[in-house]
């Protein structure tokens, strides 16, 4: 929580109030289950992409996963 709270405050300044959730487990696994738990219309994630662009963001397997899985649109974030 302490690595979010810089996020975690600039959503609050700009009206958002966040959700924060922990799991323990296989990231792509328990992501999927938040989205279904949650009754999440979309997932919106960033990637720890290898190389650039889309191609290397679906690279990662956490979003590979989720984007295989998901019942609902997934957008990847770039994070390199």
């Amino acid at each position: 929580m302490k690595a979010l709270a810089d996020a975690v405050q600039a959503l609050k300044v700009a009206g958002i109030t966040p959700h924060l959730h922990v799991a323990v487990g296989a990231p792509g696994e328990m992501v999927l289950a938040f989205v279904q738990r949650l009754g999440c219309a979309f997932v919106v994630m960033g990637t720890r992409g290898y190389g650039g662009g889309i191609a290397g963001a679906v690279m990662c397997s956490v979003a590979s996963h989720v984007v295989t899985g998901a019942a609902v649109p997934v957008t990847l974030l770039n994070a390199d």
